[in-house]
């Protein structure tokens, strides 16, 4: 498994815990994942949710979030992976 840097942009804290964002879970889930999945995990990162069943109106982080990741850590992730998180995205 290839090891990548940690950008503070990356880290959020929930509950008070310090966490990965949605983004950057997203991105790391690509060496487990398969292309299906981590489409199924991006549109539940983009899509607006219900606030009446989700306690929130507003997505866990917009597309350009996503390719954000894919552009920073392209260099530092094995192409397979890659690979898989840009299909994933068109």
């Amino acid at each position: 498994m290839h090891r990548m840097m940690l950008y503070d942009d990356e880290v959020t804290v929930l509950h008070g815990i310090p966490v990965t964002t949605p983004e950057r879970t997203w991105l790391d889930m690509a060496e487990m994942l398969i292309v299906d999945e981590l489409v199924a995990m991006g549109d539940s990162c983009v899509r607006v949710p219900l606030p009446e069943l989700e306690g929130r109106d507003q997505p866990l982080c917009a597309p350009e979030d996503l390719q954000r990741m894919i552009e920073r850590h392209k260099g530092k992730r094995g192409k397979e992976a890659v690979a898989k998180v840009r299909r994933a995205l068109v």
